[in-house]
Order: structure tokens, then sequence, then C-alpha cells
């Protein structure tokens, strides 16, 4: 006669279908991040490029004598971007330049991927005297 042993080994069938609904949740959770994270590093790369534009024109004005850092309205044109300038005289020794960048950036903003930014900062120049 079979006696019935209550200390089994395994899985019940129940816990097998909330195991495997829990795994289904986690990989539908991150295949839905895969896309967020593709339009990251796409935003990411103009960003950089943006700034790379932006920096140039900043050693540019760093190298250029005190006395000729003066503005460009009509800017640089770096690849698809372009970097204009004003500049503020502070004191006699001291100019104030705000750069500002427009070019393309990745945006989802209205089902339109690329739009344009445009980015200011604001640095200053000292005379070296």
């Amino acid at each position: 006669m079979n006696v019935p042993n209550d200390t089994q080994n395994g899985f019940s069938l129940v816990e097998v279908i909330v195991a495997m609904l829990v795994l289904t949740f986690g990989l539908v959770a991150m295949a839905a991040s895969t896309g967020y994270i593709a339009t990251q590093q796409r935003s990411t790369t103009w960003d950089t490029q943006r700034n790379l534009a932006r920096q140039q024109v900043i050693e540019q004005l760093r190298s250029t004598v005190f006395t000729n850092v003066t503005t460009n309205t009509t800017g640089r044109s770096f690849g698809p971007y372009t970097v204009r300038w004003d500049v503020t005289n502070l004191t006699s020794t001291e100019r104030r330049v705000q750069l500002v960048t427009t070019g393309p950036a990745y945006r989802q903003v209205g089902g339109s991927p690329i739009t344009t930014v445009v980015d200011t900062a604001v640095i200053r120049i000292a005379s070296p005297q």
C-alpha cells in the first residue's frame, strides 16, 4: 500500500505560471527600453557634435588677440552647426562673450525626430596684460 508523501520535491503548476509571468514582464520591459536607449544615443551624438562646434569657436576666440575679439552676428559654420557670438566689454581688460549654437538635434517632437536646437553659453575672456 502506498502512503502519500507530503515532502514531495519540485514546483507546482501555479508556481511555474507565476514565474513565467514575472519573466515575461521583465523581458517586455527590457524590450520597451531598447527604443528609449536608441533615442538617447542619437540625441547624445547630436549634442556632442554641437558642443564640439561651440568648443572650437571658444578655442579660436581664446587664441585671438584680445583687442580683436569682436561680435560675429553671421557666425561660423561647422558642418550642420552655426556658432555666432556677441561680445560685451565688462572692463578694459575683460570681455563677456555669449555664444549661440544653432543646428540639428534628435528630439521626438510632433513626430519629427530631427529638429533645430539653439544652445547658449557664456564665457569671459581676459586680457593677458
